[in-house]
């Protein structure tokens, strides 16, 4: 199916692809592409594009640790303040309130098995 190959292209490029370059790698025009994704997902292909982005900038800051001017980089935010953005957009929160809640869960996980 084409739009379970566009979603495949997106997550191979991490969600840092243009939408039109993955239509036309999908065969179907930009409208055609936005109305199948959006019906099949419930998300916009930038929509998905950018949740992909945000996963993958969280599990390399709160998992894998690494610092805050590798991630923006690596993940095609131009600076701290957009991915910043991107926590308030998507999780509602800032990365300091994440971290404690990340932390929070950690200290109740290890509580419970000891």
């Amino acid at each position: 199916d084409r739009i379970e190959k566009a979603i495949m292209y997106i997550k191979e490029a991490k969600g840092n692809v243009k939408m039109q370059e993955v239509a036309q790698r999908v065969h179907l025009s930009d409208r055609q592409f936005q109305r199948l994704f959006k019906t099949k997902t419930g998300y916009t292909p930038k929509e998905y594009g950018q949740v992909i982005r945000f996963r993958i900038a969280l599990i390399e800051l709160f998992f894998e640790e690494q610092n805050y001017q590798d991630v923006v980089f690596e993940n095609g935010y131009f600076d701290q303040s957009h991915l910043f953005k991107d926590f308030y957009k998507l999780l509602e929160q800032s990365p300091e309130q994440f971290k404690r809640y990340i932390n929070q869960i950690e200290h109740l996980l290890l509580t419970t098995i000891s």
